[in-house]
């Protein structure tokens, strides 16, 4: 499941995402960043991943586009920093790797 959390700061706004990136919570992080788009064109926007455990291919791919766009994406795990990093290898990111991260960020965690 995905939390989105959207958090207005005083240049812009932050989509704080929480949990899994995948299935319906890509639909719904889309809808939103549509709206945005069209709303807040001219101010930052960013993407906080700091709290992503997973990232499926659709999830993959709206955060490219979402970076594409100019926001900016930020995270603290090397995992999630190298899909940010690497924008233009993002199908080449290991979903395998990306699991093995969440798992070692959930077993930080308790």
């Amino acid at each position: 499941m995905l939390t989105i959390t959207i958090q207005p700061t005083s240049d812009g706004t932050t989509f704080k995402l929480d949990g899994k990136v995948v299935g319906p919570g890509v639909q719904n992080l889309e809808r939103l960043w549509r709206h945005a788009r069209e709303h807040a064109f001219h101010r930052t926007v960013r993407v906080d991943l700091t709290s992503v455990l997973l990232v499926d291919r659709d999830g993959k791919r709206v955060l490219k586009w979402m970076y594409e766009d100019g926001a900016e994406l930020m995270a603290k795990d090397s995992v999630m920093k190298s899909v940010i990093e690497n924008g233009d290898e993002w199908d080449k990111v290991n979903d395998d790797s990306l699991a093995a991260a969440a798992r070692k960020q959930k077993e930080v965690r308790k």
